[in-house]
């Protein structure tokens, strides 16, 4: 089974935000995705029309590309 729900993490614990049904002592797997408001990526189509910004968005991806783990 697999189920996507939302958490926060505090004090080094992570503490879900939904109902979680599970029982006591069940093992599961945790992928942290980061829901910063202010990513790069979230706002890209704002620049679009912006020459001065679109040229150093673009920079700024293709570097990323150079790091990136997704192939």
């Amino acid at each position: 089974m697999s189920t996507d729900i939302e958490g926060i993490y505090k004090d080094g614990v992570i503490k879900p935000l939904g109902n979680v049904k599970l029982e006591d002592n069940t093992k599961v797997v945790i992928t942290i995705k980061n829901k910063m408001k202010n990513s790069l990526l979230e706002f890209a189509g704002v620049w679009k029309n912006r020459k001065d910004i679109n040229s150093r968005f673009k920079k700024i991806l293709k570097e990323r590309e150079k790091f990136s783990t997704r192939r």
